[in-house]
């Protein structure tokens, strides 16, 4: 569940130099919904969210507890429990503002398979509603053995390269993100770098691995073939 109080939304529309009526037109809420929200009163989860995106798409940071800060300039990341919720929100709108696609190198199987955040959802899952809108590809190491079902997106396996880095990468929007899993294994982080160059260079060596390998089967395929 999204937490976050009255106090910090006051506070973060400080930090931005906002009235109440600019968060409240920015996030698509009304001005009492605010209002009733920084006075601690209950509030919708989806206004909440609302809020929470609107203000972490203008450079807030959200701590643990009651603090806030502006993030630095060039990179933000997306921590704790709603992590992956969070980032794929985040990304979804971004190829949404800015157009383009998604790609991404899988460096351990749990960043698609693991169930995360409130909503109970994988990341395969998360994906598979980015590619309704955008082509998403995946590339994983064979040397992971993959073997779950087939997504509505496309992956392939690359045979030859061990993963040259421990940490998954995705590329979207002009933007760099490294995906990683926490070290008690609960949640995951993404860092992201608003760095075109970082990006491009990332392309160049994501498109021709990616024409070199070979399709995933999955595995419901594997399985059929081995009943014919």
């Amino acid at each position: 569940m999204l937490m976050i109080t009255g106090s910090q939304i006051r506070g973060a529309r400080g930090l931005l130099n906002w009235s109440q009526d600019n968060l409240a037109e920015i996030s698509k809420v009304s001005r009492r919904t605010v209002q009733l929200i920084e006075s601690e009163f209950p509030a919708r989860s989806s206004n909440l969210r609302k809020i929470h995106q609107t203000l972490t798409d203008h450079g807030i940071e959200f701590l643990q507890g009651a603090g806030i800060k502006l993030r630095s300039k060039g990179f933000h990341d997306f921590i704790g429990a709603e992590s992956c919720d969070d980032f794929f929100d985040y990304a979804q709108r971004t190829i949404r503002d800015r157009g383009g696609d998604l790609v991404c190198m899988i460096a351990e199987t749990d960043m698609l398979t693991k169930t995360c955040c409130s909503s109970g959802l994988t990341n395969i899952q998360r994906l598979e509603q980015i590619q309704k809108t955008a082509s998403v590809k995946c590339l994983i190491d064979e040397a992971l053995k993959p073997s779950f079902l087939p997504p509505s997106f496309e992956v392939r396996i690359f045979p030859d390269e061990p993963t040259v880095i421990p940490i998954s990468v995705f590329v979207f929007g002009n933007q760099w993100v490294g995906g990683f899993q926490d070290d008690d294994k609960t949640n995951f982080t993404f860092v992201v770098f608003n760095k075109a160059h970082l990006a491009s260079k990332t392309q160049d060596y994501f498109l021709p691995r990616w024409h070199e390998a070979k399709a995933f089967r999955g595995k419901n395929r594997e399985r059929k073939a081995q009943t014919i």
